[in-house]
């Protein structure tokens, strides 16, 4: 099913003639943007600019909620953003319309209530960033998205899941919607890195593989590893940096005392 119920206009922006401080509808490619959006599907033909709306899933909590939308790559909701060391694996919704919802990143935590991030499962994709780490340069120094594209169902929000059928791992090196290095990985049974190299149990898709095809940045290879936890996320995710440059393994992303925070944007 499709996303989305409703959405809070931003402060309009101004229009010719009448400067920021102008009232009335806002406008865009699609017309005067509604107050209210059925689903990310309508989000889109209005070509609103990205940023904070409101939304209403039928199919979730049935209640509305703030969230962060961009509209690249036909268009994601923020739905959750580990920082700090917060226990995200829990149904209800934390810090619900906070400041994670006003921006891409940022130093703040928060998640969606469960039921609405499974609502907005609507594809087996979901993109992903990172900031603040000192050193670790993954999604090329986090200025990139990477991108998941399941070959099947991503599990409701707290189940884990190993990927079985074949996904795809892609990254956009400068957040713009191109993905300059796609690669494709095939099922691979080795166990999770909880074993082999200390991850945080998982709590959603990870995977550890060794099989994949594809193009990469010079100087990195295949193997990856990533582990979604309660208060953070481990990442073993070598190729998906710049050229020249390996991402390291057991990186720690949004837990207590690290800075860093790892945000997820689902359709």
């Amino acid at each position: 099913m499709d996303y989305i119920n409703h959405v809070k206009q931003q402060p309009i922006q101004g229009i010719a003639g009448f400067g920021g401080g102008a009232t009335g509808a806002a406008f865009r490619s699609g017309g005067a943007l509604p107050e209210v959006f059925s689903s990310l599907s309508e989000w889109n033909s209005f070509s609103p600019d990205d940023g904070k709306y409101t939304f209403k899933l039928s199919g979730g909590t049935n209640t509305e909620f703030d969230a962060y939308v961009i509209g690249r790559d036909g268009g994601w909701v923020k739905a959750l953003s580990y920082y700090g060391g917060n226990n995200m694996s829990g149904s209800s919704a934390l810090n619900a319309g906070g400041n994670w919802t006003d921006q891409e990143q940022g130093n703040y935590y928060g998640k969606l209530h469960s039921s609405d991030m499974n609502a907005l499962m609507t594809t087996s994709k979901f993109l992903f960033r990172v900031h603040g780490h000192a050193s670790d340069p993954l999604l090329n120094d986090g200025d990139g998205t990477g991108r998941y594209e399941g070959g099947q169902s991503l599990s409701n929000w707290g189940t884990a899941q190993d990927p079985t059928n074949t996904y795809g791992l892609d990254l956009d090196l400068t957040s713009d919607g191109t993905y300059e290095y796609q690669t494709t990985y095939t099922n691979d049974t080795r166990v999770l890195c909880t074993s082999c190299c200390g991850h945080i149990a998982n709590i959603w898709v990870s995977d550890h593989n060794f099989n994949a095809t594809g193009t990469l940045p010079t100087g990195t290879s295949h193997p990856i590893c990533w582990t979604f936890g309660t208060t953070h996320v481990h990442t073993n995710l070598h190729w998906m940096t710049k050229d020249g440059a390996s991402s390291g393994g057991t990186i720690n992303w949004g837990g207590s005392g690290t800075g860093t925070g790892f945000h997820l944007f689902l359709k």
